[in-house]
């Protein structure tokens, strides 16, 4: 609540001098004054609900607050009921509240739901309808082979520029080539020699 109020108090604070600011600033003309009277009679209503409603919350805070001293005094008038006898029960004042009989409460299982299993993911060479093997090691393109390979050479540069040097050296072509060739995994698996003749 005091949150509340605080937080209320600048706001009042701000529309006061909003409000006084407008009243010094008196104008001639009619239309001006015609407003800043309806400003002030909305302020003046915004104010008014702005204090309705912290009473109002006061007022709820109150019976929030008392709600929780009387619950004890109801235990115990329950608790003395039930050291008195079957006789006394029966004889009970007007001013004593009337005990509501208890509705016991059966303990339920927990219903167990089934496990739902995850569809399995299928994995890429699944996908693609190859084996393991093949998505890793063997040429993505039907038509690729691998004439030199990067575990004779060991790395990348020095693969391709083997292909190269056999390239260079052949005799009696027109051209040559030599293509990167890589697995489904995107893996360089090495080089492969095209030749024109």
């Amino acid at each position: 609540m005091k949150k509340k109020l605080l937080l209320i108090i600048p706001a009042v604070i701000i529309l006061i001098v909003s409000i006084t600011v407008v009243l010094t600033k008196k104008s001639d003309n009619p239309k001006q004054v015609f407003q800043n009277n309806k400003i002030e009679e909305t302020s003046k209503k915004k104010e008014t609900q702005i204090i309705e409603e912290s009473k109002q919350e006061t007022v709820e805070e109150k019976k929030e607050e008392v709600q929780p001293v009387v619950e004890p005094k109801k235990e115990e008038v329950k608790t003395e009921q039930k050291q008195s006898t079957n006789n006394e029960t029966k004889n009970t004042t007007p001013t004593q509240p009337k005990e509501q009989p208890k509705q016991e409460s059966v303990p339920v299982a927990p219903v167990q739901q089934p496990v739902q299993e995850q569809p399995k993911q299928q994995t890429e060479w699944e996908k693609l309808g190859i084996s393991e093997y093949d998505y890793y090691h063997k040429p993505m393109w039907s038509w690729a082979r691998v004439d030199y390979k990067i575990e004779d050479y060991g790395s990348f540069d020095a693969t391709h520029n083997a292909c190269i040097t056999a390239g260079d050296q052949m005799e009696d072509i027109i051209s040559y080539s030599c293509t990167n060739i890589n697995s489904y995994s995107g893996d360089y698996l090495g080089d492969m020699l095209r030749v024109k003749y």
